[in-house]
């Protein structure tokens, strides 16, 4: 055999040597059982999950939090805490998401998140099922362990601009996380019931929104300096609204600025789709000067509204 033979074969035997798959493990085997068999553990993925589903089912069953009338009277007496602790708080429970002709007002992620913890016992998960060219598709599941009740419900959402453009990769990502949210918040709600949800939000709703006996245009003032923050000036809001004065804006008007502000806030939604214009600024973007020049300040606002 040549040098050169004898070279290639040594080559051939070396690399046959480092990519030779390594022989495949033995399973541990334990003392054979009494009748003579070795006892092979080999435990599934599915065993595990099982074994993890039953022991969260046991728990619940063992600990109830809404089991009876005294449980559900609990939950709504410390969701309504929560959902109203403070204005902002409840401000966060409102959403306002567009529709074909109109738009429709309910709870938010944020109030989903409130009734879902005081509830107690549920097992929630979301994921993204589906990406094609013009949709992202989210699945939400909801399991209430105490009940043995649950529900899966998908969300759809758009990664078209208005041109027609698909997003990059980053607002995609983006959408996926605000579909997962919105998924995962219908699925929580189904479960919990709107019987027992709705009076909880109607509270929260109620203390979002400035008294009889407080000051108006200090609420108005505050929300235009928080949409301020985003690029969005007062000549804009009340485009949005379908007025022409601060003065004109009514309760639902106001119930309305809060759910689409919350739900740019959440990425549910953007700027763009809701008022036409570039992204949104970050709030640490925001003009050292509250409020920038785009819109008047606390006491501007009340001159308006004549109430000083």
């Amino acid at each position: 055999m040549m040098a050169s033979e004898r070279k290639i074969k040594a080559l051939q035997d070396r690399y046959r040597a480092e990519f030779t798959p390594p022989p495949p493990e033995e399973k541990s085997v334990v003392p054979a059982s009494p009748a003579g068999r070795p006892a092979v553990f080999d435990v599934s993925f599915e065993t595990v999950v099982r074994a993890e589903c039953d022991l969260q089912i046991a728990t619940a069953k063992a600990y109830p939090m809404h089991s009876d009338l005294a449980g559900l009277k609990r939950f709504q007496d410390q969701a309504t805490a929560i959902a109203t602790s403070s204005r902002e708080v409840a401000a966060s429970c409102i959403y306002h998401p567009p529709r074909a002709g109109g738009a429709v007002e309910g709870p938010s992620v944020r109030f989903a998140e409130i009734v879902a913890g005081a509830f107690g016992n549920l097992r929630i998960a979301s994921r993204i099922v589906q990406i094609d060219q013009a949709t992202v598709t989210a699945q939400g599941i909801c399991f209430d362990l105490e009940r043995n009740i649950a529900r899966t419900t998908e969300t759809q959402r758009s990664i078209l601009d208005r041109d027609g453009r698909r997003y990059n990769a980053d607002m995609i990502s983006k959408t996926c996380g605000a579909a997962c949210s919105i998924a995962a918040r219908n699925a929580i709600l189904q479960v919990i019931g709107l019987a027992l949800c709705h009076p909880i939000y109607e509270k929260a709703k109620k203390a979002a929104l400035p008294g009889k006996d407080e000051d108006v245009g200090q609420w108005i003032a505050k929300l235009l300096v928080a949409f301020s923050a985003l690029g969005i000036t007062q000549a804009q809001i009340l485009h949005k609204c379908g007025v022409d004065h601060l003065a004109k804006l009514s309760q639902e008007h106001r119930i309305m600025l809060l759910g689409i502000y919350n739900a740019i806030q959440s990425g549910d939604e953007t700027v763009g789709s809701q008022f036409g214009i570039g992204p949104p600024r970050r709030a640490s973007e925001a003009p050292d000067k509250a409020g920038g020049e785009a819109i008047a300040d606390a006491a501007a606002v009340d001159e308006e509204l004549d109430i000083v």
